[in-house]
């Protein structure tokens, strides 16, 4: 492989907010760091740089790459530096970044703090507990027989 893989990121037409991911990706094929999964002819598995797991990429037979479910960047952007990787690889990667189309509101909302529009000191608003109540004995308890008082009354026109 050459020094650098990929190319320039100005050249590739992505959202700036993707250049990590891109230059994570230059790093990831500099190590070799794609391999065929063993059972699935139509995965990849790719090392991660941020954990010591591997992802696993499947490509579909239109050339949509989706990369695993442990991706957090993948989940928010739809793109991510293995499935940049794995697109170069298979001289795909033309493709998957011309049909790219970038979600900017889950992009501001990833990096949104979890308290924007709130307060200064105003807590969270804490939720009720989803847990299934107990309701045994309740079936035991008698049910009080109406008292029918109709019998006390006559209905009468006039």
């Amino acid at each position: 492989m050459t020094s650098d893989p990929l190319g320039d990121f100005c050249d590739s037409g992505l959202p700036e907010f993707l250049q990590g991911s891109w230059e994570n990706a230059k790093t990831i094929l500099k190590l070799n760091g794609i391999s065929r999964h063993p059972t699935d002819e139509q995965k990849y598995v790719v090392i991660s740089l941020s954990q010591p797991i591997v992802h696993t990429i499947h490509v579909k037979p239109t050339g949509a790459i989706a990369c695993g479910k442990e991706c957090h960047r993948f989940k928010t952007h739809r793109i991510c530096a293995h499935a940049i990787s794995v697109a170069k690889t298979l001289d795909i990667l033309d493709f998957l970044i011309s049909h790219y189309n970038p979600n900017i509101g889950q992009a501001v909302l990833s990096a949104m703090p979890k308290e924007s529009g709130k307060k200064p000191g105003q807590q969270t608003r804490k939720r009720k507990s989803q847990s299934a109540r107990d309701t045994t004995g309740w079936d035991d308890i008698e049910q009080a027989q109406p008292h029918n008082d109709s019998s006390y009354y006559s209905v009468v026109f006039v």
